[in-house]
């Protein structure tokens, strides 16, 4: 097993001990606390640029007839609103043959913020906002957030006898 570097043995070590996010790691075998580290359940925005366009809008409802219907609705806000319009553009199938940027940055804060501000108009639910939103969200677990790679069970072993 290879050994990790002295500052990510001291910040696993940190990790387990002091346990900041409350996940239990006391009273656990250490490969428990391995399986907890490395459970990958934690919310996290994608790093931008994540591009989104209709098919991932399509994938992102349980039901293509859902995510098509939240497509339409979407055309009718672009009828009333320039920015939307201009938008769908970019999402559509062919965006990239014309030039344009294929799909829209589902992480940027200005579109994430305009999404939001759409509940209600044309009858766009939060929930159909949340599922565009979530489009923009992975799932991670400890170590990654930690930046700590390479970490195998071994390692906690070593960090949690001190």
């Amino acid at each position: 097993m290879p050994s990790l570097k002295a500052a990510d043995r001291a910040r696993l070590r940190a990790e387990i001990e002091t346990d900041p996010n409350t996940l239990g790691y006391a009273g656990r075998t250490p490969a428990e606390v391995y399986a907890i580290l490395t459970t990958a359940d934690r919310p996290r925005l994608r790093r931008s640029p994540c591009l989104v366009n209709e098919l991932d809008i399509l994938d992102a409802f349980d039901e293509v007839e859902d995510g098509d219907a939240f497509l339409d609705k979407l055309e009718a806000v672009a009828g009333v609103n320039g920015l939307v319009a201009r938008v769908l553009k970019w999402m559509g199938p062919t965006a990239g043959e014309r030039g344009d940027k294929p799909g829209i940055d589902i992480a940027n804060a200005k579109v994430r913020a305009t999404l939001a501000g759409l509940v209600g108009v044309a009858n766009i639910t939060q929930a159909e906002v949340d599922a565009m939103l979530d489009l923009g969200i992975e799932r991670v677990d400890r170590l990654l957030e930690l930046g700590l790679h390479g970490v195998r069970p071994g390692h906690v072993v070593v960090a949690m006898e001190g």
